[in-house]
């Protein structure tokens, strides 16, 4: 008796439009969920749920889900763009310090001289900075005591801290 042929797998889904619908009816919750199973960008899965909840609305329904996921999203793009605004915050006063003192060496303007004079300075900084970073005040037991105790006497440590 002949064997019938193996049914071919299932498609993945082409669009992100229908991937973001696949990742839903599978059960995604959140937007990130959502994101990792259609794998598309936060962006994309906002979009579509725009177009759901107005498509919805339109039908007369309340998108209650809809919406949740929409606000989700929406705290998250703000948390998201929050932090990223507060690494280069750090990161550029990480920077501002070493290019104060070696800047003129990377600079592509700057003169034989004042590049040999900013070699001499970044020398003598980071002979006395280098040295911190090994054993300076954080790396010594008690060291973050001039910036208080974290909890007063008498206060209870949170539940699971104890």
């Amino acid at each position: 008796m002949p064997q019938k042929p193996a049914a071919p797998p299932p498609e993945r889904a082409t669009t992100p439009r229908a991937a973001i619908r696949e990742a839903l009816l599978g059960g995604a919750r959140t937007p990130r969920e959502i994101s990792e199973r259609a794998s598309v960008c936060e962006k994309d899965v906002a979009t579509h749920l725009e177009h759901l909840e107005k498509s919805l609305k339109a039908r007369g329904e309340r998108p209650l889900a809809v919406e949740q996921l929409l606000r989700d999203l929406r705290i998250n793009r703000i948390f998201e763009g929050s932090t990223e605004i507060m690494h280069l915050l750090i990161a550029r006063e990480a920077v501002d310090t070493h290019l104060s003192v070696a800047g003129d060496i990377i600079d592509p303007e700057a003169k034989l001289g004042q590049k040999a004079k900013a070699g001499v300075r970044a020398g003598a900084f980071y002979a006395r900075w280098l040295p911190t970073l090994a054993a300076g005040g954080g790396q010594v037991p008690g060291g973050y005591g001039a910036f208080g105790l974290a909890w007063e006497e008498g206060q209870r440590l949170p539940a699971g801290l104890s």
